[in-house]
């Protein structure tokens, strides 16, 4: 499935994506990675809020596991590959989206 990157982050910040499975092409410690949005329910003072979530999740022992708030940060390095750490934008041409939702 192709997907240029600037769709891809502006289908996941508007909640048109609500998970998304791909891996890292050639690289095997990344291959069942997962992106979803959902809402987050706490309880405060008796009220229910719901905070918009973006979870990255890299690895299946969590590992390696990230939310973010209302938006994805472009900026934040999640990749560790070979000693060096890589933004999703960085290493968009080696993502392999499996299903999209």
């Amino acid at each position: 499935m192709n997907m240029e990157y600037s769709e891809f982050i502006s289908k996941l910040n508007n909640g048109n994506i609500s998970k998304v499975r791909f891996c890292v092409k050639d690289y095997n410690h990344y291959r069942n990675c997962c992106i979803r949005c959902f809402n987050d329910i706490f309880s405060f003072r008796g009220r229910q809020l719901a905070i918009p979530t973006i979870e990255v999740k890299l690895t299946n022992d969590n590992s390696e596991l990230v939310s973010f708030i209302d938006e994805f940060d472009e900026k934040y390095r999640l990749f560790n590959i070979n000693k060096n750490k890589y933004t999703l934008k960085e290493i968009w041409d080696k993502i392999e989206i499996f299903d999209i939702e």
